[in-house]
Parts: structure tokens; sequence; C-alpha cells
């Protein structure tokens, strides 16, 4: 895993773990569901399901999630679950709870069966969402992330084939 992943799940651990929820703070448990296609004209594919709590204070969200992983080709299936830190930052607010935001998420995952060499691999995701009010107590995001997935080895070692991928996914805030 290169040094930029290393350092950004580092810092995002160290943050989790000093974030002081104050009063003005608020907490959201989140569902999510993605689906990415690999880069260039390979045929495999990952979906996602997760879920978390994150913590709210002035359009800056920091938490952790669960979630699960499935990832298949026309040769190869597996399906894994882990955990990692999630923050998130409002760019823009717009009228009516409309906001645009990015956000990063990095963390490890166990497959199984293994994929590609190891059972313990490392995840990352970073990307925009537009996020939107449904009810007075829930929200919707619709997001579009760039999705890496590799058992940290170096990129030219034929033991760590990466999985690079672009896609979407839908977010629902209670």
């Amino acid at each position: 895993m290169c040094f930029c992943s290393r350092f950004f799940l580092t810092v995002t651990i160290l943050s989790a773990l000093c974030f002081k929820v104050k009063a003005r703070s608020t907490a959201h448990a989140y569902a999510e569901a993605g689906f990415y296609k690999e880069i260039g004209e390979y045929k495999s594919y990952l979906s996602n399901i997760s879920g978390g709590v994150v913590y709210i204070r002035k359009g800056f969200e920091l938490g952790g999630e669960l979630h699960i992983y499935k990832f298949w080709n026309n040769d190869y299936s597996s399906i894994g679950i882990g955990i990692r830190p999630v923050a998130r930052y409002s760019l823009v607010r717009l009228g009516k709870g409309i906001s645009f935001l990015t956000e990063v998420k990095g963390g490890v995952i166990y497959m199984a069966p293994e994929h590609p060499a190891n059972a313990v691999n490392y995840t990352f995701n970073a990307g925009f969402a537009i996020e939107m009010p449904v009810t007075n107590k829930n929200k919707m995001r619709i997001g579009f992330h760039y999705s890496h997935f590799s058992n940290g080895q170096r990129s030219g070692d034929i033991q760590n084939p990466t999985w690079d991928g672009f896609g979407l996914y839908v977010n629902w805030l209670f």
C-alpha cells in the first residue's frame, strides 16, 4: 500500500480517537449500497453494502463503518467483510438542505476465498456526492467513487494485482 494510503489511514484513525462529540454535534447512522466496474478493458465488478455511524459537526463528518464486498469477474468470485474509518466534508450547501460533499474511506477487509493472493486486503474509496433531505429526519446521498482494492504489496509485484474502479452508490441517513 502506498505511503499516501497509510498516512491517510493513520490520520483518520487518530482523528476518530481524538474527536470529541460536543453538545452541538450530532450522530447519524446510515446504510449504503454501491456498484463499481474495474477501470480498463477488464470485466470485473465490485458491489458493496455498508453501514455505520458518523458524528457531524459544522459540515465535517467522522465515523466508522462495517462493509461487505462482493468481487466477481468471469473466472472468479469472492466475498469479504471489513471495517474502515470514514471522513466526509460538505463543500457547498445549497438551499433546502441540499449539499455537495466529498468523502474518503479506507480500511481492511477479509476475503473468502482469498483475493488476489491474500485473505486480508486493503480498501480505499474517495469521491463526491450530493445529499438531499427526504423527510425531517432522513437524508439520501447519491455519489460517485473511485475504489482501490489491494493486498498492500508493491504495485509491480505479481502477487498484487490491484483492482481500481469507478462506481455509483446510494446512501440513506437516518
